[in-house]
């Protein structure tokens, strides 16, 4: 059973409580590991949607929402010395954006009105509460909510207990160079912002000259 599979049993079998207002995220390793996809791009998305219509589970984003520049004010951040810090720009929202119509992760309605997302089958996707969602799309950068989503299956595929991951593994998850140790500021930084918003804790653990990621809990709602 792999990851993505297990994470849907274990919500079927009531072992994680799934909140009612929950959305969707992707988990297939074709899309996370792709340059054009940007896991908060599309949680906004899914945070600024309604239902297509009563009792279905599609949703959809009013096709007047989506202005480039507008997302771009909407990720753009006031640092403590007053500056601000584009998370994501307009053109690059853009590209991101045309990149989930050519996937067929979103589609424009017939009326040219809004914009369905599609709804993707159990082993394709992750569900998180909406407001834990809307946090960590504000608050977080690209790649972040694939490592949650990761660690959060791989710790209740452990049973809930304590596990191990390297920064390797978590590297080939979301579709980044492993032959580098550059980009282990993208995790890293990642887990310790994760940490702070209370959604799992971890250690540094040293093996002789290895060291490792303990990581003792991963919760699957902000408190």
């Amino acid at each position: 059973m792999d990851m993505v599979t297990f994470s849907y049993y274990i919500e079927r079998r009531g072992i994680v409580k799934i909140e009612k207002n929950s959305r969707q995220m992707p988990t297939m390793s074709s899309i996370i590991k792709n340059k054009d996809y940007c896991d908060i791009l599309y949680a906004w998305i899914q945070c600024n949607s309604e239902r297509a219509a009563v009792n279905v589970s599609q949703r959809r984003i009013d096709k007047k929402k989506i202005k480039w520049a507008a997302i771009e004010r909407e990720f753009t951040v006031t640092l403590e010395d007053g500056t601000t810090e584009k998370l994501m720009e307009a053109r690059t929202i853009k590209k991101y954006f045309k990149y989930l119509e050519s996937e067929g992760l979103i589609e424009l309605d017939p009326n040219g009105e809004y914009y369905l997302i599609t709804v993707l089958e159990a082993d394709e996707a992750h569900l998180i509460e909406h407001e834990t969602l809307r946090q960590m799309a504000h608050s977080l950068r690209r790649h972040a909510i694939d490592i949650y989503i990761y660690l959060f299956n791989r710790y209740y595929a452990c049973g809930q207990k304590p596990f191990i991951a390297t920064l390797n593994q978590i590297k080939q998850y979301i579709g980044i160079s492993k032959n580098t140790s550059s980009n282990n500021l993208v995790i890293s930084d990642t887990l310790k912002i994760l940490k702070q918003l209370g959604l799992l804790d971890y250690w540094l653990k040293q093996e002789g000259d290895q060291s490792f990621l303990e990581f003792k809990w991963v919760k699957n709602k902000l408190s």
